[in-house]
């Protein structure tokens, strides 16, 4: 993600949904500051699986990627680059 805002951003959550809903765990630690023009990364746990729990997220069945900051929520649906 490109803060291409005025100000400094903190980012408090992201979330990777599948399109049943499911939700992958971010491996990011969060709070992350983000200043202005900077680019940061995240870091999803794709392998989860029924059997431990988790979801399965895939090219096939990604949805959207929902990140939150301390004054606004961006949802990203493109399907992703890697795909």
């Amino acid at each position: 993600m490109r803060n291409s805002g005025q100000v400094r951003e903190n980012i408090i959550s992201a979330h990777i949904i599948n399109k049943t809903g499911g939700t992958g765990n971010s491996m990011t630690a969060f709070p992350l500051g983000v200043a202005k023009g900077d680019i940061v990364t995240f870091e999803f746990n794709l392998n989860n699986t029924a059997a431990s729990g988790g979801v399965n997220i895939t090219c096939t069945n990604f949805d959207r990627v929902i990140i939150t900051t301390e004054c606004t929520v961006v949802t990203y649906s493109r399907t992703p680059t890697n795909c």
